[in-house]
This record gives structure tokens, C-alpha cells and sequence, in this order.
């Protein structure tokens, strides 16, 4: 009987320590975001959103020590570069597609998510053929989910707008200077309201994707590190999750 309980009581230990590595290693992690409002954005000097005030009430609960003045935000495309080539890299929001399930690890998801192609109303614009993408020019964030979405679509290169940051592409949006503009739905409506611009002169021509988004972490993550966020996150309550979104809706 001793040597059973001892036996316990060395596995418990071992696994409380291994998890404990696992929070620790994940806190030293580089947290990169971009502006991507309301799932991560910058207030003031502050970092807000519901994918960061998730993350540090999963860490806050589960004892991870995820500091919301840890997180970095940068542009998209760097930070998806980052998080393809750095190990101990965490990107989000990452919406998770089969195309990029391979390249990394992934803790979530955060919530729900809908990429559409948004245009200034009375465009006249229809999609309904892989042909209608190749003609307008549509404006694209570099490395974003949308721009595999359009392209698989049937558009090409030579009708995309690569732009750096979804500011540029929201307003050429607004100026004429493209089409179309290909992003999250959410996000374009907030960042059109938010820049001043009138949102009933902008509509949603086509639904390229609904799916969900994701924390996404460079691929040689260990498993327990991966395991250590996803646990956190899911002893988040629903009460304590539609808290978060219920401030950002």
C-alpha cells in the first residue's frame, strides 16, 4: 500500500512540474498581434480586444503569467513571417484553414469569424463564377487568410492590391481606387465606422469563408506548451467568455 501511494504521489509531482514547466516556458513566448479590431487592437497605450482580454483571463485563471504589456503588435504580414520561421512564436488572431493547418500549432478557437469581399454600394459588382474574380481589382492584406481565399476563388495576382496594413486597403476601398476590398467582415465594419466613413455606403458582395480564429504557434512548440494554453482557455466558462464578447459588440 505505501509503495502505491508512493507511486501517486510521484506521478501527481511529476505532471504538476511538467505543467508547470510548460506555463512557464509559454509566458517567455513572443506574443505578437496586429490591429485587427475587436478581436485585438490598441486603446490608448493599452492592448485590447477579445483575443488578448481571453487570453489573459485563461492566463489569469490557469496561472500561465501572459502579461497583456508583453504582447507586440505588428503588422500582419511580419508577424506571420515571424511566426513561420522563429520557434517560440505565438500569432493571433489566426483564423485556421487546411492550407495552414500544417504549418503550425494551434490553441483555441477564440470565436467565430466570416471573410467576405466588401464593396461601396451600387458597385453592381456579382461573383458567381471563378471568372468574376479575375476582373476587379481587389484590395488584399499581404500574407492575410483572404488573399489564399481570393486567389483560390479565381482571382490572380495581377488583380490584387497588396497592402501592408488594412488601413491602406479600406481606405483605396473608399477612394475608388480599388473594387473590392477582401477581409473579415467584423473588422471592416468597425474599422469603417471608426475612420468616419458612412457604413451603410459599403455592402458585402460575397462570403469567401465563415470559419474560426485561432491562437497559432510555431510548429516546434512543444505539445505540453500547446496543451498548457488550450487547457486554460477551456476552463474559461461560458459566463466568462460572453463577458469578453459582450464588451466589443
Amino acid at each position: 500500500m505505501r509503495l502505491q501511494t508512493f507511486f501517486y504521489s510521484a506521478v501527481l509531482t511529476t505532471v504538476t512540474l511538467f505543467s508547470g514547466q510548460a506555463a512557464a516556458e509559454l509566458k517567455d513566448y513572443q506574443l505578437v498581434t496586429e490591429t485587427y479590431p475587436p478581436f485585438n487592437f490598441q486603446d490608448g497605450s493599452e492592448l485590447k480586444g477579445i483575443s488578448i482580454d481571453m487570453l489573459i483571463a485563461a492566463s489569469n485563471k490557469a496561472g500561465l503569467g501572459i502579461q497583456r504589456s508583453s504582447i507586440q503588435l505588428w503588422p500582419w504580414a511580419r508577424g506571420y513571417e515571424v511566426l513561420l520561421n522563429e520557434p517560440k512564436t505565438m500569432l493571433f488572431s489566426t483564423t485556421r484553414t487546411p492550407k495552414r493547418d500544417p504549418l503550425f500549432k494551434w490553441a483555441g478557437p477564440i470565436t467565430d469569424t466570416k471573410i467576405s469581399l466588401i464593396a461601396k454600394k451600387g458597385s453592381g459588382i456579382t461573383l458567381s463564377s471563378a471568372a468574376d474574380f479575375s476582373s476587379p481589382n481587389i484590395a488584399v492584406v499581404r500574407d492575410d487568410v483572404a488573399e489564399g481565399l481570393v486567389l483560390d476563388a479565381g482571382a490572380t495576382k495581377g488583380n490584387l492590391d497588396l497592402n501592408s496594413k488594412p488601413e491602406s486597403a479600406m481606405r483605396k476601398l473608399q477612394a475608388g481606387r480599388v473594387d473590392l476590398w477582401a477581409y473579415e467582415e467584423n473588422v471592416a465594419f468597425w474599422m469603417i465606422n471608426n475612420a468616419g466613413f458612412d457604413t451603410s455606403n459599403f455592402e458585402v458582395v460575397h462570403v469567401l469563408k465563415e470559419g474560426e480564429l485561432f491562437y497559432a504557434l510555431h510548429k516546434s512548440t512543444p505539445d505540453e506548451v500547446v496543451d498548457s494554453l488550450q487547457n486554460a482557455l477551456d476552463a474559461l466558462s461560458d459566463q466568462e467568455r460572453e463577458s469578453i464578447l459582450s464588451q466589443y459588440r
